[in-house]
């Protein structure tokens, strides 16, 4: 979930402006009370929050339940002078009393969102107009430069994406193109233009990609061939890497899950305990949602309609819709009757965060799971080893 980090007298001013009808914060307090952070605070010296049922942030959070944290550990002063080496949470906000300049060299240095509470919201990469671009089956032009501009990967440090059928042959029949079918092939050609789109060309620590989707299915239904399949895909994409030239260490995860990943013992389901009955239940609820095809990062969201393998060397390859949002691209300054992004966002990857968990916690508690994970290009490591940090930084309410 999205965290604000900021200084005590920052947003007891900026509620207090809303409170008095200052139109500019308007758009920020509506943005927390949508999207509903954390808000954690540097005290000020002459701080009453502790000892005050009056005080405006204790207000605030009484009548909105929003969580509010009064922290003197976050050293608002040390990011300012961009003292730490790095920001562990990348769903930072940092609403700080700097200027535009500076507020750009803490963005690029930590990767997240920085943004000088004297400037205009608007020019918060948050609220950037999202981008609909629509595609048409054996169209011309057709690329990912249009859909994900350069400008739409900063910050960013993390990336999942989603498509249970990204690796799988659709056996879509394209005409006039030499290969009629849409393959596999299409799929790591198109995950190489999008990753480079997304990642940024400069970039401090290392950056993680996690890829969640079904069994690929080349194999005419021959189960056994899976592992073998999973593993030559995984260091195709590990491979991938040296193609983006990009002058940082990039971390690619690969998890294959599907309906049937948590096994139930089907000849004593009287014995299965009430603990594994709801994982079983919670997962099968959860996996449905997996149908929805999404890239996530820290702050923006990627949906299509249809597939990830869009294009073929400038040829579409379906009839489709692609959207890219950032959390507040609707619902505060434009489309204010929409929800903001933000929400769909974040739940995708609590909705990623908890099938882990899961899985983690039917094993643990003695049931049978199957599901495939590489990182990087070893394919023996275990799901409790992930290091997608959109996933381990996640914190979720239940």
């Amino acid at each position: 979930m999205l965290t604000i980090y900021t200084k005590e007298k920052i947003i007891t001013t900026m509620i207090n402006n809303y409170n008095n009808g200052y139109g500019r914060d308007t758009f920020w307090y509506d943005f927390i009370v949508k999207s509903r952070p954390r808000i954690i605070f540097e005290p000020a010296s002459e701080s009453d929050y502790s000892g005050n049922i009056y005080n405006t942030l204790r207000l605030f959070e009484k009548n909105t339940g929003i969580e509010v944290s009064c922290e003197k550990e976050i050293k608002i002063d040390s990011i300012k002078s961009m003292q730490l080496e790095t920001i562990s949470d990348p769903f930072a906000i940092f609403i700080l009393d700097v200027d535009s300049k500076k507020a750009q060299q803490i963005s690029s240095k930590y990767n997240v969102i920085c943004h000088p509470f004297k400037e205009d919201p608007k020019g918060c990469p948050l609220f950037q107009e999202g981008i609909e671009t629509f595609i048409s089956k054996g169209g011309k032009g057709g690329s990912w430069s249009k859909a994900i501009p350069r400008y739409a990967n900063v910050p960013s440090n993390a990336l999942i994406i989603i498509d249970r059928y990204l690796f799988s042959p659709d056996g879509e029949y394209i005409p006039k193109m030499k290969s009629k079918e849409i393959t596999i092939q299409d799929a790591i050609d198109n995950v190489h233009e999008i990753l480079d789109k997304a990642l940024p060309l400069t970039h401090e620590g290392d950056f993680h990609i996690l890829f969640v989707f079904d069994n690929i299915n080349n194999s005419k239904g021959n189960e056994s061939e899976f592992p073998q399949l999973f593993e030559e895909l995984s260091k195709k994409l590990y491979k991938l890497r040296k193609k983006w030239k990009r002058p940082y260490t990039i971390h690619i995860e690969t998890l294959s899950i599907n309906w049937n990943t948590l096994i139930r013992n089907k000849d004593n389901k009287e014995e299965e305990s009430k603990d594994l009955s709801k994982l079983y239940s919670d997962y099968k609820r959860l996996y449905s949602e997996t149908h929805n095809r999404r890239i996530l990062s820290n702050y923006y969201l990627i949906r299509v309609e249809h597939s990830f393998k869009a294009f073929r060397e400038g040829e579409n390859l379906y009839t489709q819709t692609i959207w890219l949002d950032w959390a507040g691209s609707k619902g505060i300054f434009s489309q204010r009757r929409s929800d903001i992004p933000a929400t769909s966002l974040y739940h995708s990857i609590k909705m990623i965060r908890t099938i882990v968990d899961t899985i983690n916690e039917y094993k643990l508690k003695g049931g049978e799971v199957k599901y495939y994970f590489c990182q990087d290009d070893n394919p023996k490591k275990e799901i409790t080893e992930i290091l997608n940090r959109l996933i381990l930084n996640y914190e979720y309410k239940s």
